[in-house]
């Protein structure tokens, strides 16, 4: 049976069309994946995450938990479904990183309907696995996968942590910053290079403070670099 499932699944389908193909995948994930797990299966199930979904009674939810906890995949296109699923999901890093994904599972471990999501929504999942996975590719989350409107309601963490990324250019902060609607005290940040930074993606609230040292620094900075 392992070698029949690495074959192409479309000509599977083919060959063994309705009820009868249904029933050779239901009993390869039920009883042979675990064990025989093939890489044809993996990227089958990565792509077809409604199977999962569709087939709880079918094989059972502790099952396909099992499954995605030992096995190897990077689920393609996630839907809103089983809580516990999509924990594991998000706890095991099994899906590929896009903004629908991350509104889903976001959503899911927020308990709240999401059409949108931002690094503080993030955040605020506390799953350490998905922030970790989010803030490893911030310059890319920031691009691709935080959206509006609530990539533009950033907090004060968040903006900060931004500022200080490693994981992110400072033309992809810029950009992203620059459409904040919240804004951060001067004083909560240390380094005079991130202190400029700040004020160039006018995240910086507008105090006498923060109009004193723009003028002192990035302004007559600016003015040396055109003479």
């Amino acid at each position: 049976m392992r070698k029949f499932i690495e074959y192409n699944y479309s000509e599977l389908y083919y060959a063994y069309q309705g009820c009868c193909f249904l029933s050779l995948k239901l009993s390869w994930f039920k009883y042979a994946e675990k064990e025989q797990s093939s890489e044809a299966s993996q990227k089958w199930l990565s792509k077809h995450f409604a199977f999962l979904t569709d087939h709880l009674l079918d094989i059972g939810e502790e099952d396909w938990v099992e499954l995605i906890e030992y096995g190897n995949y990077e689920f393609e296109e996630l839907t809103g479904a089983n809580e516990k699923i999509l924990k594991t999901v998000a706890e095991t890093d099994s899906y590929t990183l896009t903004n629908q994904n991350v509104i889903v599972l976001a959503s899911c471990l927020l308990d709240m309907s999401l059409d949108s999501v931002s690094y503080r929504l993030v955040k605020e999942t506390e799953c350490n696995e998905m922030i970790e996975r989010i803030e490893g590719n911030l310059g890319s989350c920031l691009k691709n996968v935080f959206s509006a409107p609530e990539s533009e309601k950033e907090g004060e963490e968040t903006i900060i942590g931004i500022l200080l990324s490693p994981k992110a250019k400072e033309d992809e902060k810029v950009a992203y910053l620059q459409k904040q609607q919240n804004k951060i005290w001067l004083d909560a940040l240390e380094q005079k290079e991130v202190k400029s930074l700040a004020l160039k993606c006018d995240v910086i609230e507008p105090t006498w403070a923060s109009i004193i040292y723009y003028l002192n620094n990035v302004s007559n900075r600016l003015q040396m670099m055109c003479l």
